[in-house]
């Protein structure tokens, strides 16, 4: 483990630090790479994703279902923007949709939880404004959410987006987790490296990702 990476503690669900495998530092949810390729990342190894189908796929476990809050975060190195493209993501467009953290056009970034209580199909999102992200740098990207209080956005240790949300639980599917696309990889897709990947079963603290972001900036390996 390289000083600056995601560490495991009593909250922690999954997490993933990329280091030449998909392992699970919690010993439990184990991955699966298709296609992206192993690289040197912002702290140890990283996967480099080519936006067509590479992805990295955990199954579904029910460690995943029925939180009442939950952190999504990760290290990212965009190349290209475009439609939406998933980093974590437990969700597909059409149907099995949970949740995702991902990024869109004009370098925005989003977190996404479709609630049970499916009303007109309603899903209830948290997007930044345009232009928070720029191809060809990493960042450090936070969603959280708990249940009927509020979704947040975190940008290298710093919020930049909150809302209330109505939603006391998210859709229980099949889906499986992956990182890097959307449902079985084939959508979604995202152009970039990511470097490490975290969920965690509480909403983190704002003073928590601050001080996290605080000591991993200074180590500076890079792609």
């Amino acid at each position: 483990m390289s000083l600056g990476e995601f560490q495991v503690d009593q909250y922690t669900i999954g997490c993933w630090l990329l280091n030449g495998n998909a392992n699970d530092e919690t010993g439990n949810h184990n991955g699966t790479v298709s296609g992206a390729t192993s690289i040197n990342g912002r702290f140890g190894g990283g996967y480099d994703f080519d936006g067509v189908y590479d992805h990295i796929l955990i199954n579904d476990a029910a460690a995943f279902e029925g939180l009442s809050a939950f952190t999504l975060e990760a290290w990212v190195y965009i190349h290209t923007f475009g439609n939406y493209k998933y980093i974590l993501a437990k969700y597909y467009p059409t149907s099995y949709r949970e949740w995702y953290l991902g990024i869109g056009y004009n370098g925005i970034f989003r977190i996404t939880v479709q609630p049970v209580a499916n009303v007109n199909n309603a899903t209830y999102f948290l997007s930044t404004s345009e232009g928070v992200l720029s191809a060809n740098n990493w960042y450090y990207l936070v969603g959280t959410w708990t249940a009927s209080t509020a979704m947040t956005l975190y940008l290298n240790g710093r919020q930049v987006a909150t809302r209330k949300t109505a939603a006391d639980s998210y859709q229980d599917t099949s889906a499986n987790v992956i990182i890097g696309a959307g449902y079985d990889g084939t959508v979604s897709t995202f152009d970039g490296v990511i470097d490490s990947a975290r969920i965690s079963n509480v909403a983190r603290g704002a003073e928590e990702i601050r001080r996290y972001y605080a000591q991993a900036k200074g180590f500076t390996r890079m792609v």
